[in-house]
């Protein structure tokens, strides 16, 4: 039986809209053009017929989708700042204020002589920021570290994916980094607290890892333990750049307000809640 793209793709928006997915059309066209690895406006004048494998494919992928995996896992990426993200379950998947964060660095630190320095991307998950910033300032070393082994191999597939070196380390905080120093630090960091992720929406506390979203009782274990521990590995002037939970500017602030820490700004994303912080030491 012939399956023509156009009418399995009309029947998949078709089964997404039957169990209640708001986007049905557009999410079946993503789902589908991903699965064919080409491009959706390609797939709008497709007019070959699909494969029995593929077609099952397909319509598994709508099944975990009516499920409630996130589309993105679904998919198994994300575009990110020029940038194709590979993700799974051991993953963070990657937002836009994520991608906002990146681009902000990379326009603070494209005017300086990068030559010779090194960028740690802490936290690393599925390599996004180390990578985005990677290939826009190619001149700069990258580090990037996370504590998790799976989180570590996905980001080394991109990063050899999208063609760029980055040395990481695999192991709690600084703990693998000993004997290294930094003049960048990038982060996203878990910053939810207990009581806020158990408010979650499903998609998120069951397809995305805990341990990339949890951040203690407060939410700010990440933040207080970097104050206490960040000193040794840092180059004088160095530079570091956070992405923080939207009601967290006032405590980050203050974390950081006393000497050698200096310059702490908390800056907006593009619904105007607190999302970044940025600051310098002496």
């Amino acid at each position: 039986m012939a399956r023509k793209v156009q009418a399995v793709k009309q029947s998949g928006a078709a089964y997404l809209k039957n169990h209640g997915v708001v986007n049905s059309a557009a999410e079946a066209s993503q789902i589908l053009s991903s699965l064919l690895n080409v491009s959706e406006q390609s797939l709008f004048f497709a007019s070959d017929s699909l494969s029995d494998s593929v077609y099952e494919e397909f319509f598994q992928r709508l099944t975990r989708r009516i499920a409630g995996e996130p589309l993105q896992q679904v998919i198994g990426y994300v575009d990110f700042l020029d940038c194709r993200i590979k993700i799974n379950r051991s993953v963070l998947i990657p937002r836009q204020e994520t991608e906002i964060l990146a681009d902000l660095v990379v326009r603070r630190l494209r005017p300086l002589s990068l030559e010779g320095k090194t960028l740690l991307d802490l936290c690393t998950g599925s390599g996004c920021l180390a990578i985005a910033i990677k290939k826009k300032l190619p001149e700069v070393r990258v580090v990037a570290a996370d504590i998790s082994l799976e989180a570590l191999d996905m980001a080394r597939m991109n990063a050899e994916e999208n063609g760029v070196r980055i040395d990481f380390f695999q192991g709690d905080f600084f703990e693998p980094l000993r004997g290294e120093k930094f003049d960048f630090v990038v982060s996203n960091p878990p910053y939810i607290s207990k009581l806020d992720y158990q408010e979650l929406d499903a998609q998120v506390s069951l397809y995305e890892p805990k341990g990339a979203l949890l951040a203690g009782e407060t939410g700010m274990e990440f933040y207080e333990r970097f104050e206490r521990e960040a000193l040794r590995y840092l180059n004088p002037t160095a530079r570091v750049f956070f992405e923080i939970g939207f009601d967290q500017g006032k405590a980050i602030a203050a974390l950081f307000s006393k000497s050698p820490w200096k310059k702490g700004v908390v800056e907006k994303d593009f619904a105007s809640h607190d999302r970044f912080f940025s600051l310098e030491i002496e």
